[in-house]
């Protein structure tokens, strides 16, 4: 049996005072012999157990991953992390592999514990990597860590299991992005694939065919901790499509994907609405946007001419929420979509790096059509819209105007923002509603808030929210 602890000088035992940390709510209880005084009913759960500071300066937590206990050491600033020293009883000899794991052989056979981690935190939250690895002492059967340069001003921390999953099945898959979903936690992987149907996940997903093409774009979601495939979708057509970024919409959590394709316009899934809706020639970049959960295609768009197009990185702005996307083009500034007007209008020669800015790839330029007349009328489309903040329920919004269940149906959810302008927690048909019917209408300047009791400045506020949700065309 291998047991770990932890030792100080001259490999003197070190007592740990545990605790439990973040409460869980499942229970669990113990009913082991027939003596009860032993037996546990009710016992707390917990997500990890404080060790506390079995070291100076350097905090322990233990959690179960899987089939293992995982150690967490946070090393405060200007403490000596060479103080960690772990032995494991049990063990006839320990050594490491050349993955950098470490490798206990015992009577029974050999136990493998994976290569350890570690990283700081920056200001903002994201992490450093630290190079590390295990340091052993056969004569004393324990370890420790060797570590690179790191921050001393900042908290270290060592984790020595880390959490890996193979995403593949027959064919060669590649993943280009990777991006943490800012609420869930949970994990989104884009990339290639030439798998058919047994991709993992894809059953549930937006596009659950492969298209044959040669290779697919895919997108598939994780658990935060990588134990469980959610979800996965192919995104593709009769050529060859590759994913290589990832992006988060920071209000509604949608997933925006960007790459580059060579399927014809034809084909292509959920072009018709975009932005660019003509495959442009030889390869053309690609941006696509799904639902948070992968089960939903909402819009896809080209992005090229002539040559060859492809997109690199993706961005959303976090207040007017448009869209950026990089990358390299091959097509001469005649031709390669919106360049008139910008920064350089000319191209380079050969391959120049492109900058593209897109509203939502919602498809709607939110003039509020309803019923596909091609007018706003304060009669219907606003009438139902006015009805709608007020609180009147969706049968009672459309009554009487003559739009349908299903046409106010397909425009509602484009209506999430907050249309509080004044912040009084009320929406009022002369106030907020007067402010946006004129919006609606094409009103600019002062006319959109004469007379309502709404600044100039709180519409200047509240109009972003409104185009980040259905378009750009509400003028200042």
């Amino acid at each position: 049996m291998l047991r770990e602890q932890f030792v100080g000088h001259n490999n003197k035992v070190l007592p740990a005072k545990a605790h439990g940390f973040r409460p869980q709510a499942a229970q669990v209880s113990y009913f082991i012999g027939n003596d009860e005084s032993k037996h546990q009913r009710g016992v707390n759960t917990y997500e990890r157990v404080n060790l506390g500071d079995i070291y100076p300066g350097i905090n322990i937590h233990v959690r179960a991953t899987g089939n293992n206990i995982e150690k967490i050491f946070t090393v405060a600033p200007h403490q000596n992390p060479q103080q960690i020293q772990v032995k494991l009883s049990g063990a006839t000899k320990l050594e490491i592999n050349e993955q950098g794991e470490r490798i206990a052989h015992t009577d029974n056979g050999s136990v493998a514990y994976t290569a350890p981690i570690a990283f700081q935190e920056t200001a903002n939250g994201e992490k450093e990597s630290v190079s590390v690895a295990y340091a052993l002492n056969a004569t004393t059967n324990t370890y420790g860590f060797t570590l690179g340069q790191f921050d001393t001003n900042r908290p270290l921390i060592i984790d020595p299991l880390i959490r890996s999953s193979y995403l593949g099945a027959a064919g060669a898959e590649t993943a280009y992005a990777l991006a943490i979903h800012p609420t869930t936690g949970e994990v989104y992987v884009a990339g290639t694939t030439q798998s058919a149907t047994p991709f993992p996940g894809v059953s549930g997903g937006a596009q659950t065919s492969y298209s044959g093409g040669g290779n697919d774009a895919f997108v598939s979601r994780f658990s935060a901790d990588l134990t469980t495939l959610i979800v996965s979708t192919y995104l593709g057509a009769a050529g060859a499509d590759v994913a290589t970024a990832l992006a988060f919409h920071p209000a509604t959590g949608e997933v925006y994907v960007a790459g580059y394709t060579n399927s014809p316009a034809s084909a292509f899934p959920g072009v018709g609405g975009g932005a660019q809706t003509s495959f442009g020639g030889i390869q053309d970049a690609f941006v696509s946007r799904f639902n948070a959960n992968l089960t939903t295609l909402i819009q896809s768009t080209y992005l090229g001419a002539a040559g060859n197009d492809v997109a690199l990185a993706l961005a959303i702005h976090p207040i007017s929420r448009e869209i950026y996307a990089a990358g390299r083009t091959g097509s001469a500034a005649t031709t390669f979509p919106g360049v008139s007007g910008g920064a350089q209008d000319g191209s380079g020669g050969g391959n120049d790096a492109f900058v593209s800015r897109f509203n939502s790839l919602s498809g709607r330029t939110c003039n509020l059509d309803m019923d596909g007349d091609t007018l706003v009328t304060a009669t219907k489309e606003g009438l139902v819209l006015l009805r709608g903040m007020l609180g009147l329920t969706d049968g009672a919004s459309i009554a009487g105007t003559g739009i349908t269940a299903g046409q106010w149906a397909a425009v509602r959810p484009f209506f999430n923002a907050n249309l509080d302008m004044d912040g009084d927690t009320l929406l009022t048909s002369s106030k907020e509603g007067l402010v946006l019917l004129r919006a609606m209408l094409g009103f600019t300047g002062t006319a959109t808030t004469a007379g309502t009791g709404i600044t100039a400045a709180q519409w200047t506020a509240a109009r972003p929210l409104i185009n980040a949700n259905c378009g750009t065309n509400f003028a200042p």
